[in-house]
């Protein structure tokens, strides 16, 4: 796991790690799990590649202050894009 976002109700993972046997391709994973009230983690979502082959360097965790239950999650990518996710939609 290379970067985390974590609240009280979820746990955002990146993944990076070389394919074996080529050195110009990695696999990069985005991870949304859900922590229920007794602190167990399961996998909600998933995305490969999430910023098209570019290192993500930070994750940012947020409620909504507009529509409650929803959490929005920005990734900065080494591609110096910003993308947001949410627990409502796969991306927006």
């Amino acid at each position: 796991v290379n970067t985390i976002g974590m609240n009280s109700n979820w746990l955002i993972t990146y993944e990076s790690r070389p394919f074996v046997g080529d050195k110009k391709s990695s696999q990069d994973v985005l991870k949304f799990w859900r922590i229920d009230s007794n602190g167990k983690f399961s996998l909600n979502d998933m995305f490969d590649m999430p910023h098209s082959g570019s290192a993500i360097s930070s994750i940012i965790l947020s409620q909504s202050e507009i529509t409650p239950g929803v959490y929005h999650c920005l990734t900065i990518g080494e591609d110096r894009k910003v993308m947001v996710w949410n627990n409502a939609a796969r991306r927006v």
